[in-house]
This record gives structure tokens, C-alpha cells and sequence, in this order.
């Protein structure tokens, strides 16, 4: 499972998703008093305010689309705009009041005319396939040009990723079984996975975690239909990586090799080295078209490789993150190989920032 905690066990807990905190945000409060977030009627007028600056944002880019300019006031306009969309947390009295598809509730009354506007702003209901569209508008501000092009690139960015978070909460229904076993994080997960049979019994495993889930009375009636719409989903995904084992050559001189140790962070890691080593600084290339080539070069996932292009060193300024050490660790030595001791050097002031 993607989380420890069964569903139904966590009713106690003070800091829950949807209005609540995650319990990563507890670091942040080490006291044993309990937080106190926001009243009911604000969260609301928050999520209308937010709902209207939304609109208005994507009504401007498609107006200046119409238009074929971007004007200086046109700038001015949307920068004012406030449209950064997050999970408020209910305060301890209003919460004992509430109940758990409270969250639901309120994004529905509240970012509806947003959620649809969302759908067609982007051109697919399907947010999975929405950077398409956020890459047609990037395209067309950097052929625009003039001196906001690399600003409105930027709020388009916001955009996307601020609106695909609320399209997947306005759909989850704050279902608490989604949280544990939500298809699309279980395919993000299984994409990281390079080693088709490896993939396969990742989906295997998650099927019988699932089955052990539902396997009681009580989860079965609550989660039963979730529990086989998700084995179902799994058991194609399976069907679809055993079609792909038969396709693969047989012949040792066409099989293709293929590494764990090859993973998405690593690869663009290395290949933002390179690109700024061969005389491409990549704080003056659009993300965008970084993240394209780097797609192009290593046929993994664009909005992933987009994202560590964002936080490249993400983790290395906590020093028990081995993860993010490893990282650089191996990439450092696949340099060092190759005798590019520049790179090397770049990579060891990298790590000890």
C-alpha cells in the first residue's frame, strides 16, 4: 500500500488530507497543543475568492491567445492575480463538527466553474494529458516574444500544476480508500520500474494487498466496489506488461539491457550537467524545453522529469536523506568514469551547498 495506516484507523487523527495537514506537516509543530487552522465560513470565502481569480486567469491567456498580443497591462493584470490553490486546515472546533466528504463538499460549492473551465482551458478531461495543452501555450507566448513572454511561461506553469492538484482532489470525493490504493499513484510508481517483470509483480503485490484490505467484513462493505474497480485496473495493467514481455527479442544481440540503477532523477541529473557543461546554462533555457528534450533523450515521464528539473537538489539539505546522496553519488561516478573531472567538481560543490 502507498500508506501504513488502514482506512477506518485514522478517524482519531487530528491532522487528516483534504482540509486537514498531512501528518509531514506535524515537523512543523512540535508542541502537544493542538493547531488551530481555519474556521468554516473562511476556508469557503478563501476557495470562492481563489475560484474567481482562477477564472479570470485563464479567460486572460485566452483572450491574449485570441488576441495574438501581450500587453503590458495585460501582464500587469494577471500578475496581480492570486491563484495559488492548497488544502486549508479546520480548526480543532469546527472539525469535530464535520463530516469526512466535508472537503468534497466545500471544493464542489466552492471551485466548480473553475473545475469545469479547468477542462476546457486545458482541451481534455483527462488532467494526465493536460501538460499537451500547457506546452501549445508556452509555445505560443516564447513566439510572441517581448519582454513578459518568460513571465507568462511561468504563470501558465502555475496554472497547470496548481489546477491539476485541485482537478485530482475535486474528483477524489475524499474517498478514504483512494488514499491507500489510488490507481494513478500506484502507475506513477510502477513507471520508476524499468524491469518489465519487476513492474508486473509490483501490481501483483498490490492486488493481494488490496484483497488482504477487503478481506474483512466491515472494509468489504465499504470499500468493496473500490477494492474491484482497483484489481480490475491492476489485472489490465498486467495484461498490458505481458504483451509487451512477448514483443521483446529473444536474441542476446538484440535483447535491451536494463538498469534499476537508471532512474528518471538520475538520468536528468546527469543531463543537466551535461547541457550545462556543453554551453547551455539551463537558467536561461525555458523548463520546458528542457524537460522536452530530456524526454526525448531518455523516454521517460515529462511531467517527472519536469518536476526534478524544478528542485534538481531536492533532499541533499537534509543530510539523512540518502536517497538524494546516492543520487548525486552515482552520477558523480558515472563522470568520474569518464575522466569530465569539471563535472565532478561541479557535482561536489553541488552536494555540500
Amino acid at each position: 500500500m502507498i500508506e501504513k495506516t488502514a482506512p477506518g484507523n485514522e478517524v482519531k487523527e487530528q491532522k487528516r488530507t483534504g482540509l486537514y495537514q498531512s501528518s509531514s506537516d506535524s515537523t512543523l509543530n512540535n508542541s502537544m497543543e493542538p493547531h488551530e487552522g481555519l474556521d468554516m465560513q473562511t476556508i469557503i470565502n478563501e476557495y470562492k475568492s481563489l475560484n474567481e481569480s482562477f477564472i479570470q486567469a485563464m479567460d486572460f491567456i485566452l483572450d491574449m491567445v485570441s488576441r495574438k498580443e501581450l500587453t503590458d497591462a495585460d501582464f500587469q493584470t494577471i500578475h496581480q492575480l492570486d491563484f495559488k490553490y492548497q488544502k486549508w486546515e479546520i480548526n480543532s472546533r469546527d472539525a469535530m463538527n464535520m463530516d469526512k466528504g466535508i472537503f468534497t463538499t466545500i471544493l464542489h460549492g466552492t471551485l466548480s466553474e473553475t473545475f469545469e473551465k479547468s477542462l476546457l482551458f486545458f482541451g481534455n478531461v483527462d488532467a494526465h494529458k493536460w501538460n499537451l495543452k500547457q506546452d501549445e501555450y508556452n509555445t505560443f507566448f516564447i513566439k510572441l516574444g517581448g519582454v513578459h513572454f518568460r513571465n507568462m511561461i511561468q504563470v501558465v506553469d502555475k496554472l497547470y500544476s496548481n489546477l491539476k492538484e485541485l482537478y485530482f482532489d475535486y474528483k477524489r470525493n475524499d474517498n478514504r480508500f483512494d488514499r491507500y490504493f489510488n490507481f494513478e499513484e500506484y502507475t506513477e510508481k510502477a513507471d520508476e520500474i524499468v524491469d518489465l517483470d519487476d513492474r508486473k509483480k509490483f501490481f501483483i503485490q498490490a492486488m493481494h494487498d488490496c484483497k488482504k484490505l477487503c478481506s474483512s467484513k466491515t472494509y468489504f462493505d465499504n470499500y468493496g466496489n473500490d477494492c474491484m474497480t482497483f484489481i480490475s485496473k491492476c489485472k489490465n495493467a498486467i495484461e498490458i506488461i505481458n504483451s509487451e514481455l512477448e514483443i521483446i527479442p529473444n536474441s542476446p544481440s538484440e535483447e535491451t539491457f536494463k538498469n534499476k540503477d537508471f532512474t528518471t532523477k538520475r538520468q536528468v541529473l546527469a543531463l543537466h550537467y551535461l547541457l550545462n557543461e556543453v554551453g547551455c546554462k539551463t537558467g536561461s533555457v525555458d523548463r520546458t524545453v528542457q524537460a522536452r528534450f530530456i524526454e526525448f533523450m531518455t523516454g521517460k515521464n515529462y511531467d517527472k522529469i519536469y518536476k526534478i528539473l524544478s528542485e534538481p537538489f531536492k533532499g541533499l539539505e537534509n543530510t539523512k536523506n540518502t536517497s538524494a546522496i546516492e543520487d548525486m553519488e552515482y552520477i558523480k561516478n558515472q563522470f568520474d568514469k569518464l575522466g569530465l573531472k569539471i563535472i565532478t567538481n561541479k557535482i561536489t560543490g553541488d552536494m555540500n551547498i
